[in-house]
């Protein structure tokens, strides 16, 4: 029998614990840094948009001055418009700072403010949420501005292996040129960071944005469950090969078990120097390993030398269930 025995139901339960424990702080540290977007985006809106504001106000101000060239009255409405455009630029950052709302509402938003859209959606979320929020956001800008009032349709498809997100708009009731905005260059770059793939072109008389996104697996909970289970096999290894080492020093040699004899006093006997552990011990015997072996056929097996006033009463050798 082994002289250390450790459950392997203990090892990996610790592996577990490992795993709950490594979850909640990586929640922990989202949520933080959630709050501290949330943080910034206030800042920005609180102070850049007030001077942006104040731009608007003084270019304003500007056009109207009586004295003021009629060439420098034009710069000075470019600037007031520049400076307007800057702040609906700002509120559009402020948003993707936050924390995304769901595509729904999204979609809820786009139609509330005329856009003729439907939403599908097919699958459970597993994940690259901000990423498909980012692709109906673009796609929904997209056919807004390049075919206003055409029919937008949004599919989203949830798979074990990917997302597929599909939006796609029909030919504006006028003639429009529809097309992509510079806004899908960026888009695909962020896809790609994804792992996806981005395709945007026309189709029919209207323009499909579409991106696939591969689900990735939770590389944080991949990567602690290897080293939970590395630990395990070297805290089983190390404990094995301490074991080995421990019961080196408590094996008795065939020939000398052999020679054993009932009556021999205990004080004349070559013994080990220390003893096997053994889970049934009985008052008055020892026990010693036949071989420190790991690899042998009688690793584990011990012999119980029972004595009695200090003399050998009984010798028998015990075979490991």
């Amino acid at each position: 029998m082994s002289v250390l025995f450790v459950p392997w139901w203990a090892v990996v339960g610790l592996g577990a614990v490992t795993l709950a424990w490594f979850a909640v702080r990586e929640r922990a540290e989202r949520l933080a840094v959630v709050r501290e977007r949330r943080r910034i985006a206030q800042d920005m809106h609180d102070e850049l948009g007030h001077d942006l504001n104040l731009i608007a106000l003084a270019a304003g101000a500007l056009k109207l001055a009586p004295d003021l060239p009629e060439s420098h009255r034009a710069s000075a409405q470019d600037l007031r418009a520049r400076a307007g455009h800057a702040v609906d630029r700002l509120g559009e950052i402020v948003g993707v700072l936050h924390e995304p709302a769901s595509v729904e509402s999204l979609v809820e938003a786009a139609s509330a403010a005329g856009l003729p859209v439907t939403l599908r959606v097919d699958g459970t979320p597993k994940d690259a949420g901000r990423t498909v929020y980012r692709v109906v956001q673009e796609g929904l800008t997209n056919a807004a501005k390049h075919a206003p009032g055409a029919p937008v349709t949004v599919r989203i498809s949830h798979t074990p292996a990917e997302t597929h997100v599909v939006v796609e708009n029909g030919p504006a009731p006028r003639s429009l040129r529809t097309g992509g905005g510079r806004g899908l260059t960026g888009l695909d770059e962020r896809v790609r960071r994804a792992g996806g793939t981005l395709t945007c072109g026309p189709s029919g008389a209207g323009f499909t944005v579409e991106a696939r996104l591969p689900h990735r697996p939770n590389r944080s909970a991949a990567r602690i469950l290897a080293v939970a289970l590395v630990a395990a096999a070297l805290t089983g290894g190390g404990l094995r090969v301490w074991e080995v080492l421990a019961t080196q020093g408590a094996v008795l040699a065939a020939d000398e078990y052999a020679a054993l004899r009932p009556g021999q006093i205990r004080t004349n006997l070559a013994l080990p120097s220390r003893q096997a552990a053994h889970r049934s011990s009985r008052p008055g015997c020892e026990y010693y390993a036949m071989t420190s072996n790991p690899f042998h056929d009688r690793y584990g097996d011990t012999y119980r030398l029972c004595f009695d006033a200090g003399r050998l009463v009984s010798a028998d050798a015990l075979v490991a269930r």
